[in-house]
């Protein structure tokens, strides 16, 4: 009965009703579009991708990151994860742990061959398919409100996204292989349905990387406001889920310490302002400096102390947290929510300390389903997509001048 008082929910119940009803009426398949109106089949979207996958991985990706991933992967081959010290949650480290399996069988030593870098890249391949056909899915159920060339515009943005793409195969990050399942949580949180598998998602997206917390001031209004039994059925779930993940840990001993790196120091682990983001501490001409240092140097007393991005960065955060859940307590519009998820997943990067070039991947992935549902926030999508994937190509292909400073 609660739900029903927000008038923004049940303008988009209705939607759903009446599209649900003309699908009803057409057999349960999707609305047709008029003859004059583009469509480009879904099939076409996922050959694009793959093959921009297979060819990109021909870059060899970011050495450093792929030094990483080659190093875990001989010790998990020879030891498994007793005595592994590596810095990422348990989620991609099990991939590595297969990829180092199918080595083995095959006699192949773990090298940085394009065989190597296309198995570790593909749960981030599969994450960027499952994301087209996640918004595909949402552009049918909306497709009443909606016209054709919105419908093209948001799966071309998304299967050949310069961010995704830069960041996936093209740096051989992983980063979609969390924000993908956030994002999926979000949904079921934020329209109350498959309330059952929200906060299994946000566990999953957990223990894949520590970067999914950005939102979490977002998910307790929204628990209150949709106060489904089924949560109780994800809780336990989500207990499945963890357990499963990480007991193999627990039983090589080494639960403990892939808490501290991966969780405990993962602030402490680079402390700069910022680490290349172009972020507030950038724009203050604090990258590659410690985070510890004041703002204010001439001042020796103790504002001076505190006027440092370590203390700014996380009260500034934490002010825009604060109002988040405030705001979000207050409205049960679905499109107020999508706004401060990606007003979220913005500041995260742009006021904390030590934030990398890639951190902004979350809020272009939210954003991208933002931007289906609701048409207003298309142009949000295409200018964080832009701006994150300025972020990473300048790490990647350095920009002297003041480019990198205007971003």
């Amino acid at each position: 009965m609660q739900q029903l008082k927000s008038p923004g929910l049940l303008s988009q119940r209705k939607r759903e009703s009446l599209n649900w009803v003309a699908r009803r009426q057409s057999g349960n398949r999707p609305i047709p579009l008029s003859k004059d109106q583009c469509h480009v089949p879904i099939g076409f979207w996922v050959a694009c991708i793959v093959i921009l996958y297979l060819v990109l991985i021909t870059a060899k990706g970011y050495s450093g990151d792929m030094e990483y991933w080659i190093e875990w992967s001989r010790h998990l081959q020879r030891h498994g994860l007793v005595g592994l010290n590596a810095n990422y949650p348990p989620v991609y480290i099990y991939w590595l742990w297969l990829v180092a399996g199918l080595h083995s069988m095959a006699g192949i030593d773990i090298a940085p061959t394009y065989w190597f870098e296309l198995l570790i890249t593909l749960p981030v391949l599969l994450c960027h398919v499952g994301l087209l056909l996640f918004v595909n899915r949402l552009l049918v159920d909306t497709a009443i409100t909606h016209d054709a060339r919105h419908r093209c515009v948001m799966l071309g943005g998304v299967a050949l996204n310069v961010a995704l793409l830069v960041d996936g195969p093209l740096w051989g990050q992983v980063d979609l292989l969390y924000c993908f399942p956030l994002v999926c949580a979000l949904y079921c949180l934020i329209h109350g349905r498959h309330m059952l598998w929200a906060l299994p998602l946000l566990t999953l997206s957990v223990l894949t990387k520590f970067q999914t917390v950005s939102v979490a001031p977002l998910v307790l209004p929204l628990l209150w406001h949709r106060r489904s039994r089924a949560v109780w059925g994800g809780v336990a779930l989500s207990l499945g889920v963890s357990t499963a993940l990480l007991l193999p840990y627990q039983l090589a001993g080494n639960l403990e310490q892939m808490i501290r790196e991966t969780y405990l120091k993962a602030a402490d682990m680079y402390p700069y302002a910022t680490m290349n983001a172009h972020n507030l501490w950038f724009l203050f001409d604090f990258n590659h400096l410690s985070q510890y240092l004041s703002l204010w140097p001439d001042n020796s007393s103790f504002l001076g102390m505190l006027l440092t991005p370590n203390y700014v960065g996380k009260f500034l955060f934490a002010l825009l947290s604060l109002w988040v859940m405030i705001s979000s307590f207050r409205s049960d519009d679905p499109r107020q929510h999508w706004r401060y998820a990606m007003l979220l997943a913005m500041g995260f990067f742009l006021l904390l300390p030590a934030m990398h070039e890639r951190y902004l991947m979350s809020a272009v992935v939210i954003a991208s389903v933002a931007a289906v549902i609701y048409a207003k926030y298309r142009s949000s999508f295409f200018i964080l997509s832009a701006i994150a994937a300025a972020n990473i190509w300048f790490v990647l292909h350095p920009v002297g001048g003041d480019v990198p400073w205007l971003l």
